[in-house]
Order: C-alpha cells, then sequence, then structure tokens
C-alpha cells in the first residue's frame, strides 16, 4: 500500500490557516509531503527531463569534468558498491555563475544550458518559498531563506530486468534543511519510513507535484519539531529512472540554531550551535570509515571492534553505503545524543574532539 503523503498546494499554504496547519502536521509527523501551485510549468518540467537525459548520454570522460565543489559532490559514476546509481551535482545551484560553469565544464549544447538555467532558478524561488511557509506554519513570519545555498543533484538509476527488487540508494535521511523532489512519473521506487510503524511504505509519483523531504538540519533547526524522513531507493521496474533534487542546505555564513520561539521550559534547547560545514563533514568522514572498517566520530576514528558498549553501536540499519548520503538519522539520534553528551566520561571517547553536540536533555535527539 503506497503511503499517504499530504498534497499542499503552495498558493494557499501561506493565506490558508487550514492549509497551513496542514503543511505543519505533514513535516511533524512524517516528514514529507507534496506541493502543487509551485509555478513551475509543466513544459519546463519536461525539458528538463530531456536535459537530463541528455546530460547522462554525455561520454564519461565528459561527465567526469562535473568535478567537486565540495567533498563528497561532483560526479557520482557507478561503483562496485552502486552499480545501478549515477549523478551529477551542482553547488550552488542559487548563484547564476555556479550554474553557468556546471554546464560549461559538461560542455552541455546550448538548449540544455538553457533548460538547466532557467530550471534552476525556477527551483530556487519555488525552495526558498516553500521553506518560507513552511517556518510561518510554525509562527515565523518573517524567517528568510533566501541567501541560503542550493545544491542541486540529478540523479539516474540504470535499472535492468535483473536488478528488479534490489536496491537504488540504501537506507539514508537527506542531511539538507528540506529537499523539493521531481521524481520520474513513469517509474516509482521510492520509499519512506512510516514513523508510527518503522515499516517502509512506497511514495506513488505524482506528475506536475513536487515532493519535499524535511532534512537533518531541518529538525535540529526546528528543535526537533520537524521530523527528518528516512527513505530509501527500491527497484521497481526493469527501466532506467531519473531524478532531479534541489537541496536547501544552511545558513551561508551562519550556524544551525533554533530560533527562539521553538525554546522555551517545556521545549528546552536541545542542540548547540554547528555548521552545516561541519555536519557535513562529519557524514562524510563516517561514510568514508565505514568503507575502510571502521567508525569516524568528531575526527577521531575507530574500529568496529572498539565499540562494545551499546551506545556505541550504530544500529542495525547502518550496513548502507549511500553514495550521496550517510543515515544520519542514526548519526544525530545515536551520536549526538549519545556519545557528543558524554564525551568527558567516556573512555573510549575521551580524545574526541568535536564541534557539532547537543545540549543534553536527558531525552533522545527525536521523539
Amino acid at each position: 500500500m503506497a503511503a499517504e503523503v499530504p498534497v499542499i498546494d503552495l498558493r494557499l499554504a501561506g493565506a490558508a490557516p487550514e492549509e497551513s496547519a496542514r503543511l505543519r502536521a505533514a513535516c511533524e509527523r512524517l516528514g514529507c509531503f507534496r506541493v502543487t501551485g509551485h509555478g513551475v510549468p509543466w513544459g519546463l518540467l519536461a525539458e528538463m527531463k530531456a536535459a537530463v537525459r541528455a546530460l547522462f548520454d554525455l561520454p564519461d570522460d565528459a561527465k567526469r569534468r562535473n568535478t567537486d565543489v565540495i567533498p563528497g559532490s561532483g560526479y557520482v559514476a557507478p561503483s562496485a558498491t552502486n552499480p545501478l546509481y549515477e549523478a551529477f551535482e551542482l553547488l550552488d545551484a542559487a548563484t547564476p555563475a555556479d550554474v553557468d560553469a556546471f554546464c560549461e565544464r559538461l560542455d552541455a549544447p546550448p538548449h540544455v544550458r538553457e533548460t538547466v538555467k532557467a530550471y534552476a532558478e525556477k527551483m530556487h524561488d519555488v525552495i526558498v518559498d516553500v521553506a518560507g511557509v513552511l517556518a510561518s506554519s510554525l509562527g515565523l513570519e518573517e524567517h528568510s531563506f533566501k541567501d541560503w545555498p542550493c545544491q542541486f543533484r540529478i540523479n539516474r538509476y540504470n535499472y535492468t530486468q535483473d536488478t528488479v527488487g534490489s536496491s537504488g540508494v540504501q537506507i539514508h535521511t537527506d542531511s539538507s534543511f528540506l529537499t523539493v523532489l521531481q521524481e520520474d512519473e513513469c517509474v516509482g521506487g521510492l520509499e519512506v519510513s512510516d514513523p508510527a510503524t518503522g515499516e517502509f511504505v512506497p511514495v506513488d509519483p505524482v506528475a506536475g507535484s513536487f515532493l519535499i523531504n524535511i532534512g537533518d538540519i531541518g529538525t535540529a533547526w526546528s528543535n526537533g519539531r520537524l521530523h527528518n524522513v528516512k527513505h530509501r531507493v527500491r527497484c521497481v521496474a526493469p527501466v532506467p529512472r531519473i531524478s532531479i533534487a534541489m537541496f536547501l542546505l544552511g545558513p551561508k555564513d551562519g550556524s544551525v540554531s533554533a530560533p527562539e520561539p521553538f525554546v522555551d521550559a517545556d521545549h528546552p534547547r536541545r542542540y548547540k550551535e554547528f555548521s552545516y560545514g561541519d555536519y557535513r563533514g562529519l557524514r562524510l568522514s563516517h561514510r568514508r570509515a565505514r568503507r575502510r572498517g571502521a567508525r569516524a566520530v568528531g575526527g577521531v576514528t575507530w574500529p568496529r571492534s572498539a565499540a562494545a558498549d551499546p551506545e556505541h553501536q550504530f544500529g542495525a540499519n547502518d550496513d548502507f553505503e549511500s553514495l550521496s548520503h550517510v543515515n544520519c538519522d542514526e548519526l544525530l539520534s545515536i551520536l549526538i545524543s549519545k556519545i557528543f553528551v558524554s564525551l568527558e566520561s567516556c573512555n573510549t571517547c575521551s580524545r574526541a574532539h568535536t564541534k557539532i553536540s547537543m545540549a543534553h536533555t536527558g531525552r533522545e535527539a527525536f521523539p
């Protein structure tokens, strides 16, 4: 049975109290929702899908010119760990010069360049609008996200008959504040975890809409009110699947910190301030340590054998090697809530130095 993902009309969410309440409830409970009324023309959506296919049809040497802008970005080629998946990434899609540089490095044809530039501009408007409406639903009327950087990623899953039932991207949460996703309406495969049961349920694509996911930064920024949805991609049909994602990351020059209205006597501050860059670095160091058969926390790497204490276990779902994500539901709820707050008292962690920590409340990071 497919998940019942709420559908929010973006034209109404900022003005109609009922629609605003539905938006808030969806983000607090499920961590995802759909938006319609977003203002992106159907024609541009179709043109962007064609542009994406053209980029993935480029020769391998051309694709690899999409080099890292920040660690972990750039072109992601199929690998032994994830042979079905490849992606292009662009940072910052909110900056026209970065979009131009992305197209220039790939030597994209003129019509592809114009489509990518028009799409990036429209999607930046959408993601800032969605974030603003979400903040308004939480009682923050004047909170602006316009200067926050936006990472742009296009994905292709090279499915065949032999891969039906296998994993395209394994279990993860997004590191971002929120994600706007244009799905492939021709083939599904996205699944989200139902917080009530822990079971993964499919999310059927809906043409012309965008799926919005709350990420880890959204959870920390909201002092735990917003749910960072755990999700994965499965191969459900022997045909290639594409998707296009825009990630609103975090404050460009500032720290991630819950605004004062989210903090009171009944809801004490759960997290100390941290930067998105530091948090992204933590995710990447953990992923790379997994590849070496070790675990990295706060700049220190420990072998798995050193983790006999249950507080230092990563959990049964940590057997993934997601190409672009780490399972940060576990990083936040286990590492931050159980390790970072006990650095001084834990012999294993006594050498650790970290810039990201949690203000101890005696509670788990997420309800």
